[in-house]
């Protein structure tokens, strides 16, 4: 279940990654100047489609352990 967990988080940030870079150059003003132009389609529809994937990375982080088998018990010193 880890692999494919990780390979999963792998592939949703590198879209992050991406959809961030497009959700700024689909920002309104972006090459006009100012912000005075409205919210088009296309932002709005990055914009949604930026926050599913940063819910879906949320999800699949709760699924990967918190601690390894070999961390030492929280009791001795150098324990996190």
């Amino acid at each position: 279940m880890l692999t494919p967990t990780t390979q999963a988080l792998a592939s949703v940030q590198a879209e992050l990654s991406a959809l961030r870079l497009r959700y700024a150059h689909t920002m309104p003003g972006h090459h006009e100047g100012p912000r005075t132009a409205s919210i088009d389609g296309e932002h709005r529809a990055v914009a949604m489609r930026l926050r599913l994937a940063e819910f879906e990375e949320w999800r699949l982080q709760q699924a990967l352990p918190t601690e390894a088998p070999n961390d030492p018990p929280q009791h001795l010193p150098g324990a996190a």
